[in-house]
């Protein structure tokens, strides 16, 4: 999201100045009232790498000291919360989230899930219900729709 500001804001230590104030609102709803702008992606290549980024900070290995973020760690503060916890979600319903993200082989697997009337049916639809993360954050969740 992007914010339309009545005043101007500098970029940066740049002097520019534009007549819109950015500010981004990722998985985060307290935006308040105003004019926004909102990027949306396609719909299905941002569920699956919602899900791959997601089982990524799963897998990754724990680590006590901070790591830099790209390949191998795609999350530094849940890293070192693993090392910690002995999971990258511990907060409460993180393990059982941590359950229900590897419960699929792949995102494929989560989607052709969901309508199923079995156990991973049942699963895929609680995942799909979850407030963890952002893979059931589409821009339903951001606009209140």
């Amino acid at each position: 999201f992007a914010k339309r500001s009545r005043t101007r804001c500098s970029k940066r230590r740049e002097n520019a100045t534009r007549p819109y104030k950015v500010v981004d609102y990722h998985m985060r709803r307290d935006y308040g009232r105003g004019s926004y702008i909102l990027w949306v992606r396609d719909p299905i290549d941002r569920f699956r790498s919602a899900y791959d980024w997601q089982v990524d900070v799963i897998r990754a290995p724990a680590r006590q000291r901070g790591c830099r973020l790209g390949p191998g760690c795609p999350a530094p503060a849940r890293a070192r919360k693993k090392f910690r916890t002995g999971h990258a979600y511990d907060e409460a319903g993180g393990v059982h989230f941590e359950e229900l993200m590897t419960h699929f082989r792949d995102a494929t697997r989560l989607a052709e899930s969901i309508y199923l009337s079995n156990e991973d049916g049942r699963i895929a639809r609680e995942l799909m219900a979850s407030p963890m993360e952002h893979l059931a954050k589409g821009t339903g969740w951001y606009m209140y729709d």
